[in-house]
């Protein structure tokens, strides 16, 4: 169900399409597949950000502490 909703709706918004004028059928359609391209790189920018944790506090605790001690020596 949660798949057939989308394809029934793009059906319908398919034959509007057709129906009216092919100029700005087709800037409506433009707009739709970037905003579907934009909406992906989203996505995938935010399933980037949780599968590449940032650098862990207590790692960079103890690697600015080893590079303090190589100072000093």
């Amino acid at each position: 169900m949660n798949f057939f909703l989308p394809i029934l709706g793009s059906i319908l918004l398919s034959l509007i399409l057709f129906m009216i004028h092919p100029f700005v059928a087709a800037i409506v359609l433009s707009g739709i597949v970037v905003g579907c391209l934009l909406r992906g790189l989203y996505l995938l920018k935010e399933i980037h950000k949780k599968l590449i944790p940032k650098e862990d506090k207590v790692k960079a605790a103890v690697r600015r502490h080893l590079e303090e001690q190589n100072r000093i020596e």
